[in-house]
């Protein structure tokens, strides 16, 4: 019989990624199951100044700063009013925050995970999963199986093997993102870059620079609502005030494509040897911008949830549920105040949907 690893975690993205580097810090064997052969292309994400703490804390801040992330020195946003309003992060304890290559950012974080210890398994997909009278889960992989003390679902939005185990996910709209890529027309540097949101009447916009001068779009609306072809996308941007303006020296580089975007949480996040850790667990409104510091922040709480578990700790798991279920109320109770705050477009539905609390 195959050596037991202590926890086997499905998916090798921010939060797998994130939880597997706390288990060893924690001593635990870990194995990395990801079901892609290569990195899935993303167009970009924002970390807040607060990731600071989280990357800091997982040993990866050399690492990160070493891969030359984009400086993120302030959020322009126009909501609710017409002119653009700048919060500065000169303002924040923790300084700038940073625009990511994501393609870059995951694969510091798994180097980082192998060079601490963590196996890893590419292209993996589990088919079974099922425990046995001594407690470790059999996890079927193309032909061979793999034991494990513990079970981490860390596989994003499709939460595949929580729901195998019974949990339900539960979403509070349907937001989606169409998001592009633009690249500058000449050959330019970026030394810092400005975030900035728009609403408009059917959704709203951001904008965000990437490391390498392009600049990536991103569309929230809902599933009925949102543009179906390049010419209705680009026909859409240029109907915005101030981020058509921004990309005005720029190239569609990649076109757009929908993607889910919606608030929603596991119920539970937990269970008998297992638990759910990032958008797994909780989904978050890209309003907020918590994904990326969210999932590295809750593989912490679940390391530390995993590690005292095994230990014998039986309410380990259920404090985490707690932990996740306050986060997400919170950021819901704070989403729905900031959709608020926007009443240009009384008569919109996608508006209507967000102050009424309307799923869409």
């Amino acid at each position: 019989m195959a050596t037991a690893d202590d926890v086997a975690i499905i998916g090798a993205g921010p939060a797998g990624c994130a939880t597997a580097l706390a288990l060893r810090q924690h001593g635990h064997s870990c194995l990395l199951l990801e079901r892609a052969a290569d990195s899935p292309a993303r167009v970009g994400e924002t970390l807040p100044p607060a990731a600071c703490r989280p990357l800091a804390a997982l040993g990866v801040w050399e690492a990160f700063i070493a891969s030359m992330p984009l400086p993120s020195v302030a959020i322009q946003s126009v909501w609710g009013h017409s002119e653009p309003l700048e919060r500065d992060f000169i303002y924040d304890p923790y300084g700038n925050g940073w625009h990511l290559d994501r393609a870059r950012f995951d694969a510091m974080l798994l180097k980082q995970a192998q060079t601490a210890g963590v196996g890893l398994r590419r292209p993996a997909q589990v088919h079974s999963a099922e425990r046995d009278a001594d407690g470790l889960w059999a996890l079927r992989i193309a032909g061979e199986v793999l034991r494990a003390r513990f079970v981490v679902d860390a596989s994003g939005r499709a939460a595949s093997f929580a729901r195998r185990q019974g949990a339900t996910r539960v979403a509070r709209d349907r937001l989606i993102g169409v998001v592009a890529r633009y690249r500058p027309r000449t050959r330019e540097r970026t030394e810092a870059g400005v975030m900035l949101l728009e609403a408009t009447e059917h959704g709203w916009w951001y904008g965000a620079p990437l490391p390498d001068a392009q600049i990536a779009v991103s569309y929230m609306t809902d599933p009925d609502l949102h543009p179906r072809s390049v010419c209705q996308f680009e026909s859409a941007l240029s109907h915005t005030e101030h981020l058509a303006h921004l990309v005005e020296a720029h190239l569609l580089d990649r076109p757009p494509r929908p993607v889910p975007a919606d608030s929603a949480c596991l119920q539970p996040a937990y269970g008998i040897g297992w638990l759910a850790v990032g958008d797994a667990a909780a989904s978050y409104d890209p309003l907020s911008g918590q994904g990326i510091f969210k999932a590295l922040s809750s593989g912490r709480l679940a390391a530390d949830a995993i590690s005292a578990n095994l230990a014998g700790d039986h309410s380990a798991l259920q404090v985490y549920d707690t932990k996740i279920l306050a986060d997400f109320d919170l950021a819901m109770a704070l989403r729905n105040a900031y959709y608020a705050h926007e009443k240009r477009w009384p008569e919109s539905v996608f508006w209507r949907r967000r102050q009424n609390n309307e799923r869409g």
